[in-house]
């Protein structure tokens, strides 16, 4: 039976990459978006691939479209978290929106999400959450005091919610990813694991962790 595999932010750009390369994989994913259904539609008709609208920054949104998924598709085994918002301005200049979406979106969404799937993941023993940072939330960036507080704390959530799981044994792992700049823009995955996964078992049973590296993520 195959895994199923959740993507927020998946219909475009990093999303979909991730996206297919699990479907590649031998996953079965399922991705959300929020605006433009023309383009999901089109998503969907080309890979295959359900795509599911609500917004990640709505907990109650997340707990009614993380239900349909686990209805129509079966229980999410792997959630990538990777739906994500800029609105650049100097501090002195920023309002009020352009913080709290930002951080409602990048920051918020990890709760959102991770918890309507953290209790089956323990209840089953099995989860992957992957959490999609920025090298901004470690040095920061001018103009974007909004994003770079919204991807740091995405760094302290996955260490937290990794200590609160894999490092009982329920057979999980929590990674964050970090993104660089490239050609003025937000894509590529930068290797780097934020945290350990202590004490999950590898397939020979003997205590492992997973390990920083490129590429698609080692999810089994």
């Amino acid at each position: 039976m195959q895994r199923i595999a959740l993507v927020t932010g998946g219909t475009r750009g990093l999303g979909r990459a991730i996206a297919l390369a699990l479907r590649d994989a031998g996953y079965r994913p399922a991705v959300v978006y929020l605006r433009d259904t023309d383009a999901a539609l089109r998503f969907t008709d080309v890979t295959s691939i359900p795509a599911y609208k609500w917004n990640v920054g709505d907990f109650h949104a997340c707990r009614l479209g993380v239900l349909k998924v686990a209805y129509e598709l079966g229980p999410v085994d792997i959630l990538v978290n990777n739906a994500g918002v800029m609105a650049d301005a100097m501090l002195h200049k920023m309002t009020p929106e352009q913080w709290w979406n930002v951080v409602q979106t990048n920051l918020g969404s990890m709760f959102n999400m991770a918890r309507q799937v953290v209790g089956g993941m323990r209840e089953r023993r099995f989860g992957r959450i992957i959490n999609i940072s920025s090298v901004n939330g470690r040095k920061g960036q001018a103009g974007q005091t909004n994003y770079a507080a919204s991807k740091a704390g995405v760094l302290g959530f996955t260490r937290a919610l990794a200590l609160e799981n894999a490092a009982r044994n329920h057979g999980q792992c929590h990674r964050a990813r970090l993104l660089r700049y490239r050609d003025g823009r937000r894509p590529g995955a930068r290797h780097a694991a934020e945290h350990r996964c202590r004490n999950t078992r590898r397939q020979d049973g003997n205590p492992g962790r997973y390990r920083p590296h490129g590429g698609v993520p080692r999810l089994r």
